[in-house]
């Protein structure tokens, strides 16, 4: 089949698809007969695409490089060349593993491009039509600033802003005495555990300029509100809203009897809404091959966020501590470029700096994988609330089922669907995080949704805990209960929905028992 040098008949969607910073662009066409395809251009780079379905890509002008996994031999797409590939084929380039999606590298085009009408300034482009990208989601890119959202003209509701509102009249509550001292205190006042810390060596982050291995950032967590912190910068604070998804604050540390002055910050939402996020404003977790400066030599796991990444891809640039002999994760090394390929080179945790800088001296590989769980729950649930508010009282067909292939996917993920596989002989995690993150369990007959496994997998019933969060309770109902009655199919007597049968029968029975008593909407066992 020759490659059409037009669409007749079709049409066309003015909103853009806009990716990678507008660095790759594309408008969706309908066809007469319902089908979609997408027209794209895609400026010189390297580039990786998810892939949860089969799909084909025809490359109409310029070149392209894709390496899939497990073959060696490179092949170079040009103008005239297709590309097919079945669901979930992971690629390689340059020895990286991308998980369930293509990576390509595009070369430049010369002269006018063709099929698309412009001349040549155009030139150095690549196009490619019936381009799918095929993740969950991704033709979604809500416009969080405007109408119905909003987003820098709501006042948040997060436990930060509420915090605030208390810390007012009981100024003291918060300890000046020096910079560790006040972190401390801020801890405690917003209930965020101290052993939840985590180290970040690599400077990828609004304070670059602070950030090397000599300096970690350590980042906190509780199921809603994340502190960050570089020693000698300010306080980060992103803290979750049920209406906003993720919102984000910077904070000078006061001084002097000062009262705490955050201002929310809007340079944030250049990482923290993209496709690393799913486009909605939300939790954005780097992995990269760092080099001794900090900089960045390389990057994995790009748009994606979530217990579905292997450990293989993640923690790259981040200090672990507690990890299981012979674990696979790019944690406690730093990277050189030798030849065009990265050597790494170890960097053990407190070599370079000393742990009484922090509160605790621990990054625990733990706290690292409930870190990811939460960020992708955060993000999914966010981009669900945006496309319900979009969708409003009266939906169209479309939207319907758009609202219901969303539903579906977030009850696949709060229940564990596709989780990569923990290593053998992972370690328990730090005692006193393993304490502070079993406080918030909700037990129903000696048994709680914080339960951990650690042989396997991460959790022993394997339903996420942030279906007690605030976010997830605050979904509008269109969305909400879409969700929860996915749940109620998956874990219900009986054959299981296709999608949900990874859960034995045994498992599903317990989860079911706790969501009867736990989960409002829930509504039967």
């Amino acid at each position: 089949m020759s490659i059409p040098t037009q669409f007749p008949g079709v049409t066309a969607v003015t909103k853009a698809n806009v990716y990678f910073d507008g660095r790759v662009v594309s408008h969706s066409l309908i066809f007469p007969d319902g089908s979609k395809k997408t027209l794209g251009l895609i400026y010189p780079g390297t580039y990786h695409f998810g892939t949860d379905k089969a799909e084909r890509m025809e490359v109409v002008a310029g070149s392209c490089t894709v390496k899939l996994d497990g073959i060696h031999r490179v092949p170079v797409l040009r103008g005239g060349n297709v590309l097919r590939r079945a669901r979930q084929v992971g690629l390689r380039h340059h020895g990286r593993v991308r998980h369930r999606g293509v990576h390509l590298l595009v070369h430049r085009v010369s002269g006018r491009a063709a099929g698309w009408g412009v001349g040549s300034r155009w030139a150095g482009w690549a196009l490619m039509a019936a381009w799918a990208v095929a993740c969950s989601g991704a033709e979604f890119q809500p416009d969080f600033e405007a109408a119905p959202h909003a987003y820098f003209e709501r006042e948040p509701r997060d436990r930060f802003q509420r915090t605030l509102a208390r810390l007012a009249s009981s100024p003291s509550a918060l300890d000046r005495s020096g910079e560790l001292a006040f972190v401390r205190s801020l801890l405690a006042a917003l209930d965020v555990p101290e052993s939840s810390q985590l180290l970040v060596f690599s400077n990828t982050s609004l304070q670059l300029g602070l950030i090397h291995p000599s300096n970690p950032r350590a980042l906190y967590f509780s199921d809603d509100v994340y502190v960050g912190w570089v020693p000698g910068g300010k306080i980060e604070v992103a803290a979750v809203d049920p209406d906003l998804g993720a919102v984000f604050y910077l904070m000078p540390i006061p001084r002097d009897g000062e009262a705490p002055r955050p201002e929310r910050s809007r340079r944030c939402m250049n990482c923290h809404a993209n496709e690393d996020t799913l486009h909605a404003p939300g939790l954005s977790i780097r992995s990269v091959a760092p080099a001794p400066s900090g900089g960045s030599l390389d990057a994995f796991r790009t748009g994606l966020s979530g217990h579905g990444i292997p450990l293989s891809q993640r923690l790259g640039g981040w200090h672990v501590t507690g990890d299981a002999d012979g674990a696979t994760h790019l944690g406690n090394r730093m990277g050189r470029l030798q030849g065009g390929e990265v050597e790494w080179t170890p960097l053990e945790p407190g070599k370079r700096f000393p742990w009484s800088r922090y509160p605790v001296s621990t990054s625990d590989l733990l706290a690292h994988l409930l870190h990811e769980h939460q960020a992708g729950a955060v993000n999914r649930m966010a981009r669900a609330q945006y496309l319900a508010r979009e969708a409003g009282a009266k939906p169209s067909a479309e939207q319907v089922a758009r609202l219901d292939a969303e539903a579906r996917e977030l009850a696949r993920y709060l229940l564990f669907a596709d989780e990569a596989p923990l290593p053998p002989g992972l370690d328990q995690g730090d005692a006193r995080f393993r304490e502070d993150f079993q406080r918030g369990a909700r037990v129903v007959e000696g048994r709680s949704l914080r339960d951990l496994e650690l042989r396997t997998r991460l959790l022993r019933h394997r339903c996420s805990y942030m279906v007690h969060t605030a976010q997830f309770d605050g979904l509008l109902p269109i969305i909400r209960d879409r969700v929860v009655s996915w749940m109620a199919q998956a874990v219900a007597p009986g054959v299981a929905p296709e999608g949900f049968q990874h859960l034995g029968n045994d498992e599903r029975a317990v989860i079911r028992n706790i969501l009867a008593r736990e989960l409002r909407g829930f509504g039967g066992r």
